[in-house]
């Protein structure tokens, strides 16, 4: 029988062997020193992903339309047409599908 010696309680405690990093340190500046500019106009965002299906999705359905999608996706679709104000209904179908219907 091989024995296998204790680990300290505060290796136990935090998980394992797993060594921490030090958090990385930025070098100070002074704001007094730091240039202020005016007049500069934001530039437009780019590389914002892929687009946003469930908005597709849902710009394409017209009042009185559903959709049958798994359950979980029907799920975030009604999220997402609740977060542009579009009414939607969801009603749970058989075999963990969700149907998603437009209101308005």
């Amino acid at each position: 029988m091989v024995r296998v010696p204790p680990l300290p309680l505060a290796r136990l405690l935090r998980g394992g062997g797993t060594k921490r990093r030090s958090p990385t340190r930025l070098e100070a500046f002074d704001p007094n020193e730091v240039p202020i500019e005016s007049g500069i106009p934001i530039p437009p965002a780019v590389g914002r992903g892929a687009p946003d299906r469930s908005r597709i999705l849902l710009e394409r359905m017209k009042p009185g339309q559903r959709v049958v999608l798994p359950l979980q996706q029907a799920k975030s679709l009604t999220s997402k047409a609740r977060k542009l104000g579009i009414k939607v209904e969801m009603r749970r179908l058989a075999d963990d599908t969700g149907g998603v219907w437009r209101v308005s």
